[in-house]
């Protein structure tokens, strides 16, 4: 099972910190490290990334505070972090990775659950899934539900979904449940009433993984 690490930043210098970021995880030729920077609101940046498990994460996270003494945080425009935890990828409609550094623009759609709600939006995710992942996956679409292993709230979810054009991506977001077939409009309803409330952003890909 891997490990998803999920940070938000406020970045002043947008830019700087995005090219700091590179260049950082350039240098110790990462490769499980993805950026988005949001399309609404540009100084918003989310970085993740992808762990065997924790000691892996460990090690970079050394490496990350051996930088950040040498000065990284002020080379990026000392941004703000705004949140931060660790994430396990329940469900996804590509197992074997093959969309790996083609998406170009990711959309994140979550928030708090009610208590106990978790298990019955993965199962619901599980059914949408079955149901049309397949397709978007044939048209460039990765789709894939986070759940939180830490963090505040531990009630929340994060559905991700990585698109491989601006076009695709105005396609995803404009779209209503009444858009889908019936059986699936139906899924996605029952899937938005389990929150408490619902958040979405759409994110470019400035980093990409692989």
């Amino acid at each position: 099972m891997s490990i998803i690490l999920m940070r938000s930043f406020e970045a002043s210098q947008p830019s700087k910190f995005i090219e700091a970021l590179n260049a950082h995880n350039d240098a110790h030729n990462r490769k499980n490290v993805a950026m988005g920077q949001n399309l609404a609101k540009p100084s918003l940046i989310i970085v993740g990334g992808v762990y065997e498990s924790l000691a892996e994460q460990q090690v970079q996270a050394l490496e990350n505070r051996k930088a950040m003494e040498s000065g990284l945080m002020d080379r990026a425009g000392s941004p703000k972090l705004l949140d931060q935890g660790f994430f396990n990828m329940e469900v996804t409609n590509d197992p074997d990775r093959t969309l790996v550094g083609k998406t170009k623009y990711v959309v994140m759609t979550g928030g708090p659950v009610k208590i106990g709600s978790v298990a019955n939006l993965v199962e619901i995710t599980r059914r949408v899934e079955a149901k049309i992942g397949p397709d978007q996956l044939k048209n460039g679409i990765s789709s894939s539900l986070l759940r939180p292993l830490t963090g505040v709230p531990m009630n929340r979810v994060i559905h991700r979904v990585g698109l491989p054009s601006l076009e695709a991506a105005e396609q995803f977001i404009s779209a209503s449940p009444g858009d889908w077939p019936a059986d699936v409009a139906e899924d996605i309803r029952e899937w938005i009433s389990n929150f408490t409330q619902l958040n979405r952003a759409l994110f470019e890909v400035v980093r990409s993984f692989g």
